[in-house]
Formats: C-alpha cells, sequence, structure tokens
C-alpha cells in the first residue's frame, strides 16, 4: 500500500520518478511559473498510464495555457 502512494507505477514507470523530474525542470521557478511547468510535466509524464490519455494530455495543454497567459500577463516576458 505505501508503495502506491509514495511511488505509485503511473509516476516512476519511465525510470526516474516524476517528482524528481519536475524538481529538476522547475528549479530557480517560483509561484505560479513553478505551479503550471510543474503540472504540466506531471500530465505529460503520467498520460499513458494513468487516467485517459486525452484528458491528461487536456489537462497539460490547460496548464501550457496558463502559463502563457501568464507570460502575458507580465508583459510576454519569460
Amino acid at each position: 500500500m505505501t508503495n502506491d502512494i509514495q511511488h505509485p507505477d503511473h509516476y516512476t514507470w519511465k525510470g526516474t520518478e516524476c517528482k524528481k523530474v519536475i524538481e529538476i525542470m522547475t528549479r530557480g521557478l517560483s509561484g505560479a511559473e513553478a505551479y503550471y511547468v510543474g503540472n504540466n510535466i506531471k500530465y505529460l509524464y503520467r498520460y499513458p498510464k494513468k487516467g485517459t490519455l486525452l484528458s491528461d494530455l487536456a489537462k497539460a495543454e490547460e496548464y501550457t495555457k496558463f502559463l502563457r497567459e501568464l507570460f502575458m500577463e507580465d508583459g510576454g516576458k519569460a
């Protein structure tokens, strides 16, 4: 049971735990930007293993949209 909670298959199946990938990819980011990038990674990482393919891809697309809107609010600065 603990393994299903701490290290579920849909977050470890690619050989590197999703949590580690998110930590690396959001290093140096903060706030909403880190949150949106992290969620985008999460949904792209797990899409073939949890939920439905289309729903996880739609969720990743939504977080990409949020990230784009965040940058537009900031005058398009990255």
